[in-house]
């Protein structure tokens, strides 16, 4: 599986976005909002990882 970084989703948006405005651009719309989802669902990771490690470094603190 590869693994996709939050700047190449960003810059997918952000290329996305530039095509959005174009005449006919409304056909790339649920791009951009699948985009949107993996950028929310891969902070979400991040956040979450976060958390487990914080738990884990407390656990090791104790």
């Amino acid at each position: 599986m590869t693994t996709v970084t939050l700047a190449e989703i960003d810059k997918s948006l952000d290329i996305v976005a530039g095509l959005c405005t174009e005449p006919g651009g409304d056909q790339f719309y649920p791009l951009f909002e699948r985009l949107e989802q993996e950028r929310k669902a891969l902070l979400a990771r991040q956040d979450t990882r976060s958390r487990i490690a914080a738990r884990l470094s407390a656990q090791a603190a104790v």
